[in-house]
């Protein structure tokens, strides 16, 4: 259920920031999101956010993604192209 979860919250989040970006008080505000390793580990993770901030119409740059240590568990190489 976790990634069913994760991509409510991420859908969730987008809507907010395209709330926030309307408004002068809140257009410069940005939003973290707790990423789960099994989200992470999933071979589409990265496919799949990006759809949803597309779809969702935001500036990619403030959603924030943060992540457990338990999440960089695959080879560095592997987490930084992720």
């Amino acid at each position: 259920m976790i990634e069913s979860i994760g991509r409510r919250v991420v859908e969730a989040a987008c809507i907010q920031l395209r709330a926030w970006s309307v408004k002068p008080d809140t257009a410069l505000l940005t939003l973290a999101i707790n990423i789960s390793a099994r989200e992470f580990c999933h071979p589409e993770f990265a496919t799949r956010l990006l759809g949803v901030v597309v779809r969702g119409g935001v500036d990619p740059r403030k959603l924030l993604l943060e992540f457990t240590e338990r999440a960089m568990f695959g080879t560095m190489e592997e987490t930084h192209t992720k």
